[in-house]
């Protein structure tokens, strides 16, 4: 085999999928502005602030001297309106109508802190089961100057947070502090990547880390690395298709095991939604060595997700054989669908392999995917996929049938389906056919009145063809044969007549005796 020849369609619709990979559920520290319905709460109670009915949910404060009752709205009118949105409203709101008895504020843990300037009793509760649990620490007898906590709040993480108050899915710190150096390590495509480490200061926020792992497994596709609005989570969208496929992610911080638990290389800190696929289409075809012996070599063609119109081929062997040079390359395609170019990897002209365990010479194969800028081999259209490849070897065969053809070649049929030319029939036609002497039995023979004969192929020059396997119409003189054909009938006549007589005599002789 010396060629290989590619035809087909590459769909110009597929595209590639690269797999996703998601982190754990993320909050961070709340700092008073988020919306207390779907707040965590830390503490007495324990679970994610549901259930806040804009209109219904209330929160009624309780001093020595005074009762207020706060309504949850979707948007809060500003203070002095009796209702809240998120913490700091609420806490501007006792601030406004509790002044010189109490004073709430949010610490940097999250905490409403309420400090009582007189000695009293505060009680603080709500509709709303969970909030008022989050809110019961700030319950009970206060002295003056004493101040109480409520649960630890939580809003889910975002892009802004800074990454020193990132805590997980139960309200724990992460535990990062500034100075700390968060590593980040994994494969692409299955190769290393170059260890990235990211430098966490007191500015540091949530994206800039994101960012930073983007950057690391250089991730080229618009959605890169995202933090997820509803889930806080790090989502990482690698580019399409397996040569981008990324794994053993590893992210770590010396010393924050609560920050690793997340992100470290360990089952079940990553969940992989989405797989990453190919669009890809192959074909295998069988060629021969130079000694007849098969082997199979699959071609495949994987698109390119990040390189408009471009593919990248392999070939591969299934056997002993070993691929030598030009084992992979890319094919890439003009808008109209047309071939653009062709090329190797590595620089070669064809595919050279080494056949393996027997002494046939190195196949040297040339793989032809059609003109540059035309369409008669492969194409990329909107449309399935199909690849079909033809090639010019073959292996030992043994003549099974013989034909001729019009032209007068004489064709064998061979056992491994090869057809080939055996020989050549040469038809001669004279200047003056009539000239030639008549030998019998059909034969002629050449004349000086018939001159030389003129031989060449049928079908050429000399344009009578070659009939196989047809039977030759009758080309004597039919006047002659009727007359030869009477002359016999009138001697079988006359033959005939001789019995007649003979047997009259006979018959005389009989009756003389009488």
């Amino acid at each position: 085999t010396s060629v290989i020849k590619l035809t087909g369609n590459l769909n110009a619709g597929g595209v590639p999928k690269g797999n996703i990979l998601r982190s754990a559920r993320l909050y961070a520290v709340e700092d008073g502005n988020s919306d207390v319905n779907d707040l965590l709460a830390t503490g007495s109670a324990n679970t994610v602030i549901t259930g806040m009915i804009s209109g219904s949910t209330t929160v009624t404060v309780q001093d020595g001297t005074k009762v207020k009752t706060y309504t949850y709205v979707s948007k809060d009118g500003g203070v002095g309106d009796g209702n809240f949105h998120t913490l700091n409203d609420l806490i501007k709101e006792i601030n406004n109508d509790f002044a010189g008895s109490l004073f709430a504020s949010i610490d940097s843990q999250g905490r409403v802190v309420l400090t009582s300037s007189v000695d009293q009793t505060v009680l603080i509760s709500s509709n709303n089961r969970n909030f008022e649990s989050a809110l019961s620490g700030l319950n009970g007898n206060y002295s003056s100057n004493s101040n109480k906590l409520s649960d630890k709040f939580s809003h889910v993480a975002r892009a802004d947070d800074l990454l020193i108050n990132l805590r997980d899915a139960q309200g724990n710190d992460l535990g990062l502090v500034a100075g700390d150096t968060i590593t980040i390590d994994g494969k692409v495509g299955g190769k290393a990547i170059s260890t990235v480490n990211f430098s966490v200061n007191a500015t540091s926020k949530y994206k800039d880390f994101a960012d930073a792992v983007k950057n690391a497994f250089r991730i080229g596709n618009p959605k890169g690395v995202e933090i997820d609005p509803d889930t806080g989570s790090l989502v990482i969208n690698a580019d399409g298709g397996k040569a981008y496929e990324i794994t053993e992610l590893n992210i770590s911080a010396s010393g924050r095991d609560r920050f690793n638990s997340i992100f470290e290389n360990k089952p079940g800190n990553w969940l992989e939604v989405q797989k990453a696929e190919d669009v890809e289409v192959s074909t295998t075809v069988t060629v021969y060595d130079s000694l007849g012996n098969r082997h199979n070599i699959t071609l495949k063609f994987v698109k390119d997700a990040t390189v408009p119109n471009q593919w990248s081929w392999t070939a591969s062997v299934a056997g002993k054989e070993v691929i030598i040079a030009g084992g992979s390359g890319k094919i890439v395609f003009n808008q109209d669908g047309s071939i653009r170019s062709f090329f190797f990897d590595d620089g070669s002209s064809t595919l050279k392999i080494d056949p393996g365990d027997n002494s046939a010479k190195t196949l040297e194969i040339v793989i032809d995917p059609g003109k540059i800028g035309e369409f008669a081999g492969i194409t990329q259209m909107e449309g399935t996929s199909s690849l079909i490849a033809d090639q010019d070897g073959y292996g030992l065969g043994f003549l099974n049938t013989i034909s001729v053809s019009e032209d007068g070649k004489i064709l064998g049929v061979f056992s491994n389906g090869t057809v080939r030319v055996l020989a050549q029939i040469l038809i001669a036609t004279f200047n003056n056919p009539s000239g030639l002497v008549r030998v019998g039995d059909n034969m002629f023979d050449i004349s000086a009145n018939s001159g030389a004969p003129i031989i060449d192929e049928p079908g050429s020059a000399i344009q009578s063809k070659v009939m196989s396997g047809v039977l030759e119409q009758s080309n004597v003189d039919l006047a002659e044969e009727f007359t030869r054909m009477i002359i016999a009938q009138r001697g079988f006549q006359a033959n005939a007549r001789i019995i007649t007589a003979s047997d009259e005599f006979l018959q005389e002789i009989v009756n003389l005796k009488r």
